[in-house]
């Protein structure tokens, strides 16, 4: 049930960095699908379920969006994914995002140095958030 159930959460995560490269947005439906994979992962693994550090990070993560520093959509993945994690695997789950973030900025470097009229040129930050959690759970 348990390989199931993370097949199915990495074939929507797929699916969430396809529309996140392709026109930067994480469609709401994909984040709710996503939450309610990840607490029935979280009861299946007989975890309790932690709802503090999600509720942390979507206020927090709120900030950050009406500064503009990162989306909305980005946040909302990261709250959704964590409510599968013990509170104690937070701070690992922050690390793997982080770590799998610096190639894709690297990348976007590059292309704003390849063509530089295009500041626009935003960060698919969706994609470091699904890898890091596919990281986590391997580590």
């Amino acid at each position: 049930m348990l390989i199931f159930l993370y097949g199915l959460l990495a074939f929507v995560l797929l699916s969430v960095c396809y529309t996140d490269i392709s026109s930067r947005r994480i469609k709401n439906n994909a984040v709710v699908f996503i939450a309610v994979l990840s607490l029935t992962i979280s009861v299946v693994q007989g975890n309790s379920i932690n709802i503090f550090w999600p509720f942390i990070t979507l206020v927090l993560g709120m900030f950050l969006v009406t500064v503009n520093v990162i989306g909305a959509g980005d946040i909302k993945l990261i709250s959704a994914l964590s409510l599968s994690l013990p509170a104690k695997q937070m701070a690992d789950f922050i690390f793997w995002i982080t770590l799998s973030g610096i190639p894709l900025i690297l990348i976007v470097v590059a292309l704003r140095l390849w063509h530089p009229g295009s500041k626009k040129m935003t960060l698919p930050y969706g994609v470091a958030i699904s890898c890091g959690y596919l990281l986590h759970l391997l580590g």
